[in-house]
């Protein structure tokens, strides 16, 4: 029996981290990683400084930049940690804070991320050069060439923790600039999973978008309602949220191309911003976050993150399916023939009226007369 019961709590458990209502990794596990000592070649950012950030160099070539990005947040009490891990090439992060206080107020407050190519809009970025390094796909692009990619796979294997009063947005981060003047256009969200439940505050729903993804190896369509909004800094916001929240840790391969084709659309059609004039200028993984309250603790490990090149990306085989209808019509011709006989019947009918006039002299009452009156029906009967 008790057997059987510790067998029931273990599938029980298997079942809630498949299905992301809980963390492969715990926070103390998160913690461990992101506070401990940095070893020979890793990067790692403390508490405190709202603008942490550096360029990071990998083994196969490319480069990435890490930053904490505590946007709204002036003060609070607690400890930030942001590491890059050099003999293992991941990043982590872990924030445990109380007493926030912020410059804007609302519930977001920060956003740390990683970003695997491009660089913020140019006039946020100044002169640095662009992170990436990819030799199939480079950020910055004119908004007019997305149109040259069938499709664009970002692979991202990551683990994410949080305390019940925290809130967190996981999962893609993309920015458009104005080609000329480099001011932010478009600032795009493609969470994974989404405490806030969308943009914050005023937002319209616009449509929805459909695209393939794999989550721990199995392909699945999934669609996303495409949601609008202005932001305080006058540039557009977009957010693309699954209808099927995807876990907190996994490993997630997506095909974001759909949603650009969408970003590009929605940056023309309604911010009256011509496609000429849009550029895309990064993507970055991280964590839109932040808490009703005045504490927040959360933190996750980025294990994988790279935009995946033709040769590396699933081969997806599109099937049409063709739908014939039939239609059977009963025609019943229903043909009348009128023939109409004419019988003639002629009736002759003889009407012979004698009148008998007496006068003087031998007149018709003579003997003449009864001779003539003999041959009358014999003139009658031949005329007939």
């Amino acid at each position: 029996m008790r057997r059987r019961m510790i067998k029931a709590v273990s599938f029980f458990v298997l079942s809630l981290v498949f299905l992301g209502f809980v963390s492969a990794m715990t926070l103390e596990d998160i913690k461990g990683i992101a506070a401990a000592p940095a070893q020979e070649g890793d990067v790692q950012f403390t508490w405190w400084d709202q603008w942490l950030e550096n360029p990071i160099q990998l083994s196969d070539g490319r480069t990435i930049w890490m930053q904490t990005n505590f946007w709204n947040i002036v003060d609070g009490q607690g400890e930030v940690y942001m590491r890059f891990i050099k003999s293992t090439e991941e990043v982590a992060f872990y924030v445990d804070l109380s007493d926030v206080q912020t410059q804007w107020g609302g519930i977001a407050w920060a956003t740390p991320e990683v970003i695997i190519d491009g660089r913020a809009p140019a006039q946020w970025w100044g002169d640095k050069p662009p992170v990436g390094g990819y030799s199939h796909f480079q950020l910055p692009l004119p908004a007019s060439d997305v149109s040259t990619h069938d499709s664009i796979w970002v692979k991202v294997k990551y683990d994410v923790a949080r305390r019940d009063d925290t809130l967190v947005r996981y999962g893609i981060n993309i920015w458009f600039e104005d080609k000329g003047s480099g001011a932010p256009i478009g600032e795009i969200y493609i969470p994974f999973f989404d405490d806030f439940g969308g943009i914050v505050g005023d937002r319209t729903d616009v449509g929805e978008v459909t695209s393939t993804v794999i989550l721990n190896g199995e392909m699945k369509n999934i669609k996303f309602t495409i949601q609008r909004a202005l932001s305080g800094g006058g540039w557009g916001v977009l957010l693309f949220m699954p209808q099927e929240q995807l876990p907190a840790s996994g490993e997630v391969i997506i095909d974001i191309k759909p949603m650009i084709d969408k970003v590009i659309e929605q940056l023309d059609g309604f911010f009256g911003i011509p496609v000429d004039s849009q550029q895309w200028t990064s993507i970055s993984i991280g964590s839109y976050s932040g808490s009703e309250g005045t504490a927040f603790n959360y933190g996750w490990i980025l294990h994988d993150a790279r935009i995946l090149s033709p040769s590396e990306a699933p081969k997806i085989i599109k099937t049409t399916e063709t739908v014939t209808k039939t239609e059977t019509m009963t025609i019943t011709e229903t043909k009348t023939e009128t023939k109409t006989e004419t019988v003639t019947e002629t009736k002759t009918e003889t009407k012979t009226e004698t009148k008998t006039e007496t006068t003087g002299g031998g007149g018709i009452c003579g003997p003449a007369a009864i001779i003539g009156l003999a041959i009358v029906p014999l003139l009658l009967r031949k005329r007939r």
